[in-house]
């Protein structure tokens, strides 16, 4: 049993060796990956505005606008001048509206969400000159997609310019949609990360919008992470001096936006997920990393290697420590039996002590052991049972015979 004990601690000691090896291989190669950059969302928030733009406009301001004759004999005559004038075409719309922001309040709205999602958008998506040669379903497909982004662009600009107006306060919504209908299609020179954008979207949040603070700092992250992007068009425009890259100012508002949300019941574990990826990206900024460089393989394998400490410690107090002390419990005595019967480790164990006993590694435990010998047991057990009884018998017959 002491060579058997011995042999044992021996095979353990290799074992542990072993998986301290794997261990420190998987750090030393997770540091020296390259990981992705942080998620930046900007296509997804792209998206979700365009959403959330077509579905207020009608709803809301569409939905009112019928109710409306002035509003109603508005647009029909902004259409009119804008379809004589260039048909299909923007152009048009820029000719019967010179200036957007001349308009009175409830007219930018109704121009806004016409161009958004209304009549107007259709003007300029199937509209086509009378005399114009057919188009082929390709051609038809792309004039479609370009009237599309045209009237989301100019409703961008119009909406944006109604939630900066005099009488917005009436409607805080407008805020909102405003910097929904931006970022949509943001105009030219402009970005979803832009200035403009994060002041817009911050508006919205002030008005009591929790959605408008979760996007400017959405925005910023993508703006101050993009020197850890390769290719310029995922990320925002480094050409433009005013979305620098890096900017730990920009950082620094987007870990306070994301901190307001965490008490949020909507938004708070999205917040919590860009926090994560805005240290991650201070990290990488911080340590010199960037689409043309390589990481810092010192300052990751550090970072790995803390990583992982803080796991292994966390398991330790969370599972390892309280196992320890409930070890002696009835609770925890049925756990490990069952543990040790049904995941396999009785098996394995059985087997092993039964390939040591074979190599003579170790002393057999029983000679003659397994079935046969408990059978022979009970025999021999039962028959001294039964000579017991006989002569119980017998003794009591030879007392009455007296």
């Amino acid at each position: 049993e002491i060579e058997f004990a011995r042999r044992t601690r021996g095979v353990m000691t290799r074992v542990i060796a072993t998986l301290l090896s794997v261990l420190l291989a998987t750090i030393l190669a997770s540091a020296s990956a390259s990981s992705p950059p942080p998620s930046r969302g900007l296509e997804a928030m792209g998206a979700a505005a365009c959403a959330e733009t077509e579905a207020f406009c009608e709803k809301t301001i569409l939905r009112a606008l019928r109710e409306d004759a002035k509003l109603r004999a508005f647009l029909e005559d902004v259409r009119q001048r804008a379809m004589y004038h260039s048909p299909g075409d923007l152009a048009g719309y820029a000719h019967a509206v010179p200036n957007p922001t001349s308009l009175r309040f409830p007219e930018q709205l109704a121009l806004g969400c016409c161009l958004a999602a209304g009549e107007c958008k259709t003007d300029l998506q199937y509209a086509a000159p009378a005399d114009g040669p057919e188009e082929t379903e390709e051609e038809e497909a792309e004039a479609i997609a370009r009237g599309e982004a045209d009237a989301r662009r100019a409703a961008g600009e119009i909406l944006l310019a109604a939630a900066s107006h005099e009488d917005a306060g009436k409607m805080p919504a407008v805020q909102l949609l405003g910097a929904n209908a931006h970022a949509c299609a943001p105009p030219a020179g402009e970005s979803r990360c832009g200035a403009k954008l994060v002041d817009a979207y911050r508006r919205a949040g002030n008005a009591g919008y929790e959605v408008g603070n979760l996007r400017a700092g959405e925005a910023l992250l993508a703006r101050f992470s993009g020197s850890l992007i390769a290719d310029e068009t995922l990320g925002c425009p480094r050409a433009d001096a005013r979305n620098e890259a890096g900017d730990f100012a920009d950082a620094a508002t987007a870990r306070a936006l994301f901190k307001q949300l965490l008490a949020s019941n909507e938004h708070d574990k999205r917040a919590s997920k860009r926090l994560k990826e805005l240290r991650e990206a201070e990290d990488r900024v911080a340590s010199g990393d960037g689409p043309s460089g390589k990481p810092d393989l010192a300052y990751a394998a550090a970072d790995a290697l803390v990583n992982a400490v803080l796991k292994g410690v966390f398991v330790i107090v969370v599972v390892v420590v309280p196992s320890f002390l409930a070890r002696n419990t009835r609770f925890a005595r049925a756990v490990r039996d069952v543990a040790w019967r049904y995941s396999g480790c009785a098996m394995i164990a059985r087997q092993f002590r039964r390939e040591l006993e074979f190599f003579r590694f170790a002393k057999p435990r029983v000679v003659n052991g397994g079935r046969a010998a408990a059978r022979v047991e009970r025999r021999q057990s039962a028959k001294k049972t039964a000579k017991a009884v006989m002569k119980e018998v017998m003794k009591a017959e030879a007392k009455k015979s007296l």
